[in-house]
Order: C-alpha cells, then structure tokens, then sequence
C-alpha cells in the first residue's frame, strides 16, 4: 500500500519509505525527537473542471483518519449538473488508502437537488481501545440534503433536511442506508451538521435549524451503530437568540463537548454543553467572554479527555484572530483566552486537531497578504508553548496568488499530518473553478498513540519457498480488521493485490499464482509480501523461479 504523501515518489522511494514508516513511528512514540517539519507539494484531490468543489465550514470536521490510518477528504460539488436544470450539488470523499494512495472518488450521494455541506466522524483511538476496534473502518457522513422539494428555478432550494449514512470498506465500496435525521420542514431549513463518534456505539449529530419564532436554535439526534436506529429529535439550546455554527468532539470515554455561536447575552460568544456518560447534558455555560464577538469555532479533544477550542474574535481592535483555549477534566477551561494571531489584516476559518500527547495543531485562513488573495497558515503548541505562525499554502507554492480557504488538519498514527483546502488557482475551461486541495507534513506531529495494545496480526509464512507456479500464505488476525495482502516487485511497485476486504479475526491461507493484476505471468525474481491490517504492517520475501 502507499501513503497518499507518496504519490508523487518513484516506485521504489515509495515502498522503501513504507518500510521504514513502521521505525519512524516506533521512535515517535517513544518520544524521541524528530526531523525539522517538511510539507508536500499542493495537489489537486477533487479532479474537476467546469465544475465548483466546496469545503464544508470551519466546525465541521470534513476529514478523518481510520484505525487503518486511512485518510478520508469530504467535499461536495456539482459535476453532475444539468445544463439550464438541477445544480446537483452532492456528496463526495477521497479516500487515500494507507501506503497505496487515492485511485479514485467516492460519490456519497446521488439524488435529485442539492446536497451540501458534509461533515463525517470516526471512531479511532488506536488498537488498544475496545471500541475502535469493534467499530473499525466505519466513517459516519452527515449532510444537508433538499431532496424532498422542489428544484429551484434559481437560487437555493426552498429547504433542507439533514441526512447519514455509513460506509465501510469491505472487500469493495460499503454504504448503508441514507437515513433522513431531521424533520421534514418545508419553512426552516435544518443546515451546518456536525458528528462524533461517543461511547456505547452512539453517534451524536447535531445541526442548526431556526424554530417556530425563526429563532436559529441547535437540535440533536443520537444514532446508534450497533442498531442502525435513530433516536427522537431533542432540542439543545433555548431557542430564544440564535445559537449556530455549532463544532463538536468525542472523548475516548465518551463525554461529548459541543461549542457553538450564541447571542444570548446580546453579544456574539462562543457557549458549551457537556454530555457525560450516565448524568446527561450539563447545562450552557458561555466559555468566550469576548469584550466585541467571538465567532466559528472549532473543537476536537485528545487522549487523556482533554478538548482544544479555537475561534475568531474581533476584540482587538475590532481585527479578526485566532484565539484558544483547553478544557482539563475536574479543572475546566482555562481562565484566560490565548491569541494565536497577532496582525492587522484578518484570519478566520480555524480548524484545530490535537496529538496523543495534547499538542495541539491548528490551520486558518490568512489574509495578511492581501485580502484578494487569502492563504492558509497554522501553528503547533506543543510543551503549552505556540510555536509561531507558519505560512502553508501561499506564494512559495501557489505563484497565481489565487484564494485559498477552509482548511482543515488530521493527523496518523505515524506522526504524518494531512492539510485539506479548498483552492481556486486551477483555470477550468470556463473561467477558474474551486477545487479540493490537500498537503502532507512529514514531522509536524510529535506525538503518536500511547500504550497500544501488542499488535495482533502475524504474517506467518509462505510455502513452499522458492516457488513455482503456486505459493501458498499463512496470516492470522487478532481482531476484525481491514486488511490488505499485496504483492510489490524490488522497484516498489504493487504488482498483485490479494486481498483488500474486511476480514474476521482468526488464521488465513491465500494462494499465489505467480502472476499480477492483469493475469500475465510475471518474471523470476524476488518479490515483497505486504500484509497490512489490525494495527500490523508487516513484509516477507518472496522468490519466484522459472
């Protein structure tokens, strides 16, 4: 398999590197110190033209990284639209298969009308933690959907209901049903949904709608993964001032820490609720005093249960920054705002994602190189202590000093951070179009999970060995997994594919014919077993003698 930060590698730069990943990690973990940070090239992930790919807001997380440590990249456009008729936005995710790249998209939806903003969830807290594993390899999207009106003449369709399904990887393209989570409302159109993956197989979703006044008011409704049912729509904030713009995020144990906009006290704050495992939800509390507004966060939580809050806010000279605070179990949140940003032009659009140890990593849109030409930056705190901000995505790698916006950070169990934007430098056959762009950062991130259980998969042999025509291999799961089997030539290329399905746990014997993908026969030599799955990547040799 190959990492989507090797897409631009030789063959053989590409297998070599997948090699040694496994070493890299183990001294991460370990704590010994890395590499200076190095990024990849911008590459274009949404292959479009004439048609406009769109990031979802800044609190929706719209990309993730599974117990695999494959990465998914939500967007959504319109490349399916009809000439003079329905737009038809839809849903869609790029799924870069751990050390074997992203060969194509995946569309989610496919019904008339649009389909926007997408936000998507998954449970992985690595191999040690029980639940990661019963619930291995599941992504859940959530996403505004208009399929139930009527297509507009122009404009945006008269509402929006808020729609999810699943999707699982098993032995080929796994979706569940789409499920419709919010009520049919011809008037108030339910938008902006946010989800994370709780404890006891709930998944909390959350959106904003306005309520009977036109108040916009945040809803919820609980999923449950081993049922496949829905529970009733509850209401989470009064209803009397608006409450939107809503972020979320799921502790190990389960306790989920939900942020949003609210003008309650007649200034634009950032409030919180806690739901904790066996009491409920504790009551809104406002957590931003800001002596101006406080607007778009964005939350994630780490570990040991911390949560991370980022937000833009106008209390400096009325200049939008990026501020932070964190959340300690049994203390609470930190007593004083921190800014990250400190300039005169604008930044907004924070999107934070934090390591195994709570070093926390944020990315936002930058406007101090002219608001014409907005650019993505971000800064790490690692030890309590921010680096300093850091220009991603600007004229050092887009010479068109076109706009970049929306971005967003996940990070793998291998210490590889991932950056997603949406990026308008690609000229298309009209005019330029927006497009879904993404980056790799070689040691940004310090920290990877800690106390894993042992790894559970075993690569045990082949025989015989040599070999001629057919050899036969042994492999074991500990756990339900997703598993690949390939074969790669001494250039590091993937000649075969023998396996790429989710698999029960237990021992395993597959054959090889000494042939690749297409069915022809390949030449002597020796060749490379890679078996990846269940936390494992392991490598045999092979020889093939004619």
């Amino acid at each position: 398999m190959r990492s989507p930060r090797r897409i631009s590698m030789s063959p053989s730069r590409r297998f070599l590197r997948s090699l040694l990943s496994v070493a890299a990690a183990t001294f991460l973990a370990a704590g010994v110190a890395s590499a200076a940070p190095s990024w990849s090239n911008d590459q274009d992930i949404s292959d479009g033209d004439v048609n406009d790919t769109f990031m979802s807001n800044n609190g929706q997380r719209f990309m993730a990284v599974d117990d695999s440590n494959n990465l998914y990249v939500a967007f959504y456009d319109n490349r399916f639209k009809v000439q003079n008729g329905d737009n038809n936005f839809e849903i869609f995710f790029r799924r870069f298969i751990y050390n074997f790249g992203s060969p194509y998209i995946t569309r989610v939806t496919n019904a008339g009308n649009m389909s926007k903003y997408p936000a998507i969830a998954i449970r992985n807290w690595g191999d040690g933690d029980l639940a990661t594993r019963q619930d291995s390899g599941r992504v859940y999207i959530v996403w505004q959907d208009a399929r139930l009106f009527p297509l507009p003449t122009s404009g945006d369709p008269r509402s929006y209901t808020i729609f999810m399904r699943t999707f699982r990887s098993m032995g080929g393209t796994a979706f569940g049903p789409e499920l419709q989570v919010s009520p049919y409302d011809t008037l108030n159109a339910a938008t902006l949904p946010v989800v994370a993956v709780g404890d006891s197989n709930r998944v909390w979703i959350v959106w904003q709608k306005p309520n009977d006044t036109g108040t916009s008011t945040l809803y919820s409704s609980l999923y449950h993964s081993n049922t496949g049912v829905l529970d009733p729509v509850v209401q989470l904030t009064p209803g009397v001032s608006f409450a939107g713009s809503a972020s979320i995020a799921a502790t190990r144990d389960g306790v989920v820490h939900l942020v949003w906009t609210d003008t309650r006290t007649g200034f634009q704050e950032i409030w919180t609720k806690r739901f904790v495992p066996g009491t409920g939800w504790t009551p809104d509390e406002e957590v931003v005093f800001s002596p101006t507004s406080a607007s778009a966060p964005s939350i994630t939580t780490d570990w040991h249960g911390h949560a991370h809050l980022v937000w833009v806010d106008r209390r400096d000279s009325n200049q939008t920054e990026i501020y932070y605070k964190e959340y300690v179990p049994g203390v609470g949140w930190d007593a004083l705002d921190t800014r990250v940003t400190a300039n005169s032009f604008s930044q907004i659009q924070p999107y934070v994602d934090a390591d195994a140890m709570g070093n926390v990593y944020t990315v936002w849109t930058d406007a101090r190189n002219g608001s014409t030409d907005f650019d993505i930056y971000y800064d790490t705190r690692k030890g309590g202590v921010w680096a300093g901000n850091t220009p991603l995505v600007s004229a050092g790698s887009d010479t068109s000093h076109s706009m970049q916006q929306l971005p967003a950070i996940t990070h793998d169990d291998f210490g590889t951070a991932y950056v997603a934007w949406m990026d308008e430098r690609l000229p298309a056959s009209l005019t330029k179009n927006k497009e879904a762009f993404y980056k790799v950062g070689s040691n940004v991130v310090t920290a990877v999970p800690i106390a894993e259980a042992p790894g559970l998969t075993r690569l045990l042999r082949n025989y015989p060995n040599p070999f001629n025509p057919l050899t036969k291999i042994q492999f074991a799961l500990g756990r339900n997994a997703q598993v690949s089997l390939r074969v790669f030539d001494v250039q590091g290329r993937a000649v075969r594919t023998l396996i790429d399905s989710y698999l029960a746990s237990g021992p395993r014997l597959v054959s090889w014919d000494g042939r690749d993908d297409r069915g022809l026969p390949l030449p002597s030599g020796t060749y490379f077993l890679r078996l990846e799955g269940a936390g494992a990547y392991l490598t045999r040799t092979v020889n093939l003698v004619k």
